[in-house]
């Protein structure tokens, strides 16, 4: 496989139906809590998506300057094989008649022709690599300019269960098992055996069904703000349906929800902690 074939990014292009989802012994779960003693949220909600947008743009920077840089060698590389192969492919009239040296050489221009086109197709390959990260750090420019604007959405949203506590928060981790530093996107909730899953606010349902790593789950659209949530079962709700805050979407397939929040920022939104929007308790 060449670079180029090994390097087919789809920079920060999130789908939320392909939530990934760490597994269940990702991390030690901290504390339960109860919902009236949650944790409160730690700084500007604003300041967090910012953060998170720079870092998106770091790594679609880090990566244009790799691509970019493997795009050159290929280029230099290219030039010198055309320079090769010019000679190879160069009219040879000192072979007369002799079939074999003909047969030889037809191959041998064949093989050339063959390598210059793949140069060419790994070449452009890079160059389209490089223009989507391009086009990927201009989007996230404006990203970080909308950010700054943010007004943050007030503390509306309810826990999707009636009794939940918090088994794995949302943000950055080490993995136990292989030490590799990840995020986690969402938080995982410790509910009663086949809860019911209920709507955090009004709103319509963008997507019911499967999610990679989170059983059944449901999308939903409040005002802007993307909710999802997973680990369910016996859904009771369908794409396009509107929902009031409290509505039931299903039950907990087993004793877990899980449940994220997007704002709208950056393709597909941007996480943020639940427990900024959720509604404290009375």
């Amino acid at each position: 496989m060449s670079r180029a074939s090994a390097l087919r990014l789809s920079p920060l292009l999130l789908a939320v139906a392909m939530v990934a989802h760490a597994g269940d012994d990702a991390v030690t779960p901290v504390p339960s809590s109860t919902p009236s003693t949650l944790p409160a949220p730690v700084g500007d909600l604003r300041d967090q998506v910012r953060v998170d947008l720079a870092g998106q743009r770091d790594v679609a920077a880090r990566t244009h300057t790799t691509v970019a840089g493997m795009r050159d060698e290929v280029r230099t590389a290219r030039a010198a094989r055309a320079r090769v192969a010019y000679r190879a492919l160069r009219p040879r009239t000192e072979l007369g008649g002799d079939a074999d040296a003909w047969l030889t050489t037809a191959r041998r221009r064949a093989g050339v022709r063959l390598l210059l086109a793949d140069d060419r197709r790994e070449e452009t390959l890079l160059a389209e690599e490089a223009g989507r990260l391009d086009a990927a750090r201009a989007r996230l420019d404006d990203d970080l300019a909308s950010a700054l604007a943010l007004a943050p959405p007030p503390r509306a949203l309810r826990w999707p269960a009636a009794r939940v506590t918090i088994a794995r928060d949302f943000g950055p981790f080490v993995h136990e098992r292989s030490g590799a530093r990840l995020s986690r996107r969402g938080v995982d909730l410790d509910v009663d055996d086949g809860a019911p899953a209920l709507a955090p606010a009004a709103g319509v349902v963008r997507y019911a069904g499967p999610i990679r790593g989170l059983d059944e789950g449901v999308v939903l659209e409040h005002d802007g703000v993307v909710t999802v949530i997973g680990k369910l079962t016996e859904l009771t709700v369908a794409r396009g349906a509107a929902v009031a805050q409290g509505d039931r979407l299903g039950r907990a397939a087993r004793r877990r929800l899980y449940f994220e929040v997007r704002l709208p920022l950056a393709p597909g939104g941007t996480p943020v902690p639940p427990t900024d929007l959720v509604a404290p308790s009375p």
